[in-house]
């Protein structure tokens, strides 16, 4: 039977110390689990948490019962989707965990899924006969898409057409089942599983007055429905595959992506989890992490709110005092560079030891380079910027204040000297501001582009994005413009 590596935490294997075969107390959990033919002397049991997988526990095979292996703890397991892994760390078996915590499973190593029986658990016997039961309509399906797919490619136009039809009625077989399925048991953890997958159905688009059809009807009765099967005041469900991927779908591809709109949804996702005080934790960590480490320019703005709006108003409880700290003076940091906010003044020598300012342009716009010379992106990109600033500076209306990070001076002025830098250069040791800090520079090269108002338009582009930049924000502040 194949097995799918399982992913679990190292740190998280290094700090479970106990083995749950040796306890002898009183025990809040007891999962008894006997595999004929295993040769496995011991066996660990994980679970889900956001998007990763840790290890819970382990269990020695019981020297008098072989393949007999006994989980016990004496504090209760937090409700979840939990797995069963092998000696080599292969997942068997996939299982819920509720209220009732102690259960048995007897099962085969020749398919731990067919063969499965369990005691005492009606949660996991509701569980195995529904995977059991699509598991049969997912082969019955992928046997239908490879006739389907043999059919089309030997041109068999007919015989494709049926087969596409059975595809469908065989998905929608699927789905009512499930629908079904998860009407009749509501009371089940497992129905709430099932319901984070469970798709909104966007009925049929309403017309407007001028009798067109409201083009946006579908992507707004589709957000408005998206968490509508979804309770997320339930701290189970961070314990299974699915919450965070849905979790992040929302915020990466159904929300509107513009920072005053995710400011909203932030808002709302939170107070939405906060009844539920671990709910309310991931979602706030989520979003934290997920705008901090985001690629999109501009974002570092919606990390910038939920740290002032939750965590430096003394919200988040549990974060400690060092954390908080921390992600207090990165958000005040990121804060004097975001889009929109008036760029820190720069001063430094230029090759000629005279001293430079960043405002010194009067140009539309200022391109700040941040570079070393012995970086060798830098190098790559630096004579492009160059190529760039001689070909459409003048047309686009920007000035280059390139600003080198390089010690060595002597290095950094035969570079401008060999590639022919004709833009303002500095550089040295010198400078009015620690730049490295006042611009969050951890690598370079890195970019800011400001206006004639000294305002942040961009940044962290790359050189081959500049003029496309430009003539769109152009274009966009011309239609403001009209607008107005």
């Amino acid at each position: 039977m194949k097995q799918t590596t399982l992913i679990i935490s190292i740190l998280s294997f290094f700090f479970v110390s106990n083995f749950t075969y040796a306890q002898k107390s009183k025990n809040a959990y007891e999962i008894t689990i006997k595999i004929k033919n295993s040769t496995d002397s011991i066996i660990y049991l994980a679970n889900y948490y956001g998007k990763n997988q840790y290890l819970k526990d382990s269990a020695k095979v019981d020297p008098k019962n072989p393949g007999t292996y006994v989980f016990r703890g004496e504090e209760p397991l937090p409700g979840g989707v939990y797995i069963i892994a092998s000696q080599g760390k292969a997942r068997l078996l996939e299982f819920l965990v509720d209220k009732n915590q102690k259960f048995t499973f007897e099962t085969d190593t020749l398919d731990y899924l067919k063969n499965i029986k369990v005691k005492n658990s009606p949660e996991n016997e509701a569980f195995f006969d529904y995977i059991k039961t699509i598991s049969n309509h997912q082969m019955q399906l992928s046997k239908l898409n490879s006739e389907y797919k043999t059919a089309k490619e030997g041109e068999q136009k007919e015989l494709a057409k049926s087969l596409k039809k059975e595809i469908t009625e065989k998905q929608e077989e699927i789905e009512n089942f499930t629908i079904n399925y998860i009407e009749k048991n509501k009371d089940l953890f497992l129905s709430r599983v099932l319901s984070l997958s469970r798709e909104v159905k966007v009925p049929e688009y309403p017309k407007l007055e001028d009798g067109t059809v409201d083009s946006t009807f579908g992507w707004r009765y589709y957000k408005q429905n998206y968490w509508m099967y979804v309770d997320l005041t339930d701290d189970r469900l961070l314990r299974t595959p699915v919450f965070h991927n849905k979790l992040q779908n929302y915020f990466e591809n159904v929300i509107v992506q513009d920072n005053d709109s995710i400011k909203k949804e932030v808002d709302w996702m939170i107070e939405q989890t906060r009844p539920n005080d671990e709910m309310f934790k991931y979602s706030t960590w989520f979003l934290t992490n997920f705008y901090e480490t985001s690629k999109i320019m501009g974002f570092d703005e919606i990390f910038v709110y939920i740290v002032e709006k939750y965590y430096m108003t003394n919200q988040c409880t549990w974060v400690a005092p060092h954390t908080l700290e921390n992600l207090a003076k990165r958000a005040t940091q990121l804060k004097t560079i975001l889009i929109g906010a008036k760029v820190p003044e720069l001063i430094m020598p230029d090759s000629n030891n005279v001293w430079q300012s960043s405002y010194q342009f009067n140009t539309k716009y200022t391109i700040m380079w941040f570079w070393d010379p012995d970086c060798g992106h830098c190098r790559t990109e630096t004579p492009k910027l160059r190529d760039l600033y001689n070909t459409l500076g003048r047309k686009l209306d920007f000035e280059v204040f390139a600003v080198s990070t390089d010690p060595d001076v002597d290095r950094w002025k035969k570079y401008i000297r060999e590639n022919e830098l004709s833009f303002m250069n500095v550089g040295g040791h010198s400078a009015n501001i620690d730049y490295y800090k006042a611009f969050d520079l951890y690598a370079t090269p890195v970019m800011f582009i400001f206006d004639r108002d000294k305002k942040i338009v961009a940044k962290r582009l790359g050189v081959d994005d500049v003029e496309h930049f430009l003539t769109s924000y152009e274009k966009m502040l011309e239609m403001k413009k009209n607008k107005e």
